[in-house]
This record gives C-alpha cells, structure tokens and sequence, in this order.
C-alpha cells in the first residue's frame, strides 16, 4: 500500500520516532485511504481505528493460507475497531486482496491456454489442464452466467490488457459503492447456491445505485456457504504448521474482536475458485540454524538515531 500514515491520521502527531524497524513495518499496515472505502469516513469505525495508536494500541495478526495446509504469505499487523462485525471484515479483507484477485479472474475469461501470456500461464504453473479444470470448476460452482457478470466487473473497473501486463483501476481509485458491488458478486450468497439467482434479466440489474447508503447495502450481504466462498475467516493460536483446525466464524459472531482475542486471524482462500501464484504475496521462508554464544558478539545499537516521518 501507499500513502502511508497521511496527516489526517492522528498517527501523524508523533512527529518524531526512534529508527524502530517493528514501527516502520506497522505503518505499512496503516493506512487511512484503505480505511476511509473500508468503514466509510463519517462512520464510528472509522473514528475509532484513526485513533489507535502504535504505541498505545495492539494490533492484529493476519495470514493468508491457500486451503488448510500451504501458508503463502508472511504474518500482517493491522488495526482492526473493537466494534468491526463479521461481514466488515470480511470486505476488509476482500479489499485487501482485491488488485491480485481481479486478474486472475480475467485470467480465466479467455478461452483458449494459448490467450494467456506467459505470467498467466505460470499462474497455473504451465499446466493448460489446469486453466481448462478452474473454468470448469467455476461453471460448476456459479453457473453459466457468472463470466457474463464478471464481464461487466472488469468494465466497471476499467480491465485492459497492455502487452504482458494488465492495467485496472486500483482499490485506492474506486469507490467504496464500486468495491461492495464486487464484493457482493464474488461473495455473496446468490453465487453457485441460488443458480436462478443468476439469471441476467433487466442489464440494469447490474448497475450500480451510488444513492444507497453503502454501510446498510454492506451489513445486508449474505455469505455464500464457505464450500463455495472465494475465501473464509477464522482464527487460531498457533499457525507455525498450518490452518487446519482454525475456528471460522460467520455472520452470527458478535463482539468479534474480543472473541479473536489473542489469536491469529486466519485467513483460506478456496483452492477451486484461486491458484497460489496468481495472489503473488510474499512468504517468509524458514531456516533451521544452531546458533553458539560467542563472548565477540558486539551489537549496534540500531535504536538510537532519530528519524523524522513528517516535514
């Protein structure tokens, strides 16, 4: 993310902080315009996250797992409102993973293994069974009519190819009414359970109401069961192995955070409706080492030089 920690933040009072490199990597987690399309800025989540301090304040752990078994990215620090409900984090989440889960999707719009580029294809890790097993999974799971919505997705947010390389308007340049259509699409309930519910009938069906208030059109959504859903929440003490046996929790969780607590928020995405390459996140790799005490140890004293975050 960029545009870290603006001046509207309340964060930006600490004008000068110790060269902390657990600090830096926080403030990369903080980020107001990600909270802004999130809770929306007049609301009470808002409030209540722009007022969280690092100093002060305990942050959330978050790590993305493809199924189960496999971790594909590195533990995350974010501040999450006491008072956050279920369907909110989950959106929160949606938009956190948004820009890499766009392409993919277009990814499997196109017909033939040769359409895809040579990032596509590595997607599936070079395997045409693959692609060709994905797109038969989605119809499947959602439906004959779910590329001829996902079409109209990709339009919404401006999706062209440019060579290799794809080019869409980014989380940051949407809006928040635009984000919760998609996440109703790719989220809600009527995908793969309800198959009439597909049914394109009236193209205005599709359009969005920029006049309805996105907190109550957000907190009306319904999951789609977590057979089907693109990705599912839970929580778990320890993730040092994997995610198996996490506790997920639905619409019916109330007072969410305090019932998170301590663990780790966990977080699967379905291994039929994504592939771990197409996310892309940075996973850290484990190395096993002895380490032997050794009286020419001498340490730097890293904390000591001040740095200035803000002119």
């Amino acid at each position: 993310m960029t545009d870290i920690l603006s001046e509207d933040s309340t964060v930006a009072s600490i004008k000068r902080v110790m060269d902390n490199p657990g600090l830096a990597f926080l403030k990369q987690m903080h980020n107001p315009s990600i909270y802004r399309l999130v809770y929306g800025n007049k609301s009470s989540l808002y409030t209540e996250v722009m007022t969280m301090n690092p100093y002060r304040d305990k942050t959330t752990p978050f790590t993305v797992f493809m199924g189960e078994e496999k971790q594909i990215s590195i533990e995350r620090h974010y501040f999450i409102p006491k008072s956050i409900n279920t369907i909110t984090m989950y959106f929160f989440v949606y938009v956190l993973l948004r820009d890499r889960i766009i392409p993919f999707m277009y990814s499997l719009l196109l017909s033939n293994w040769d359409d895809l580029n040579g990032l596509q294809q590595n997607w599936f890790e070079n395997k045409p069974a693959y692609h060709k097993e994905f797109k038969q999974n989605f119809q499947t799971m959602t439906g004959k009519h779910f590329f001829q919505k996902l079409k109209m997705i990709l339009k919404q947010c401006e999706f062209r190819m440019m060579g290799v390389e794809c080019e869409f308007k980014k989380v940051q340049q949407m809006k928040r009414h635009e984000l919760i259509w998609e996440f109703e699409f790719f989220m809600g309930r009527s995908i793969g359970e309800d198959k009439d519910d597909l049914v394109m009938g009236d193209k205005n069906d599709m359009k969005i109401n920029f006049e309805r208030d996105p907190t109550t059109w957000l907190e009306s959504i319904e999951l789609a069961s977590e057979k089907i859903r693109l990705f599912k929440i839970g929580v778990k003490s320890d993730i040092s192995e994997n995610a198996i046996d996490s506790a997920f929790f639905g619409t019916e969780r109330y007072e969410l955070m305090k019932w998170i607590g301590k663990n780790h928020v966990v977080i699967v995405l379905n291994k039929k409706w994504i592939m771990s390459l197409a996310m892309r996140l940075k996973k850290c790799t484990k190395y096993q080492f002895d380490i032997k005490a050794s009286k020419n140890v001498s340490l730097n004293d890293c904390l000591s030089n001040p740095l200035y975050l803000f002119n």
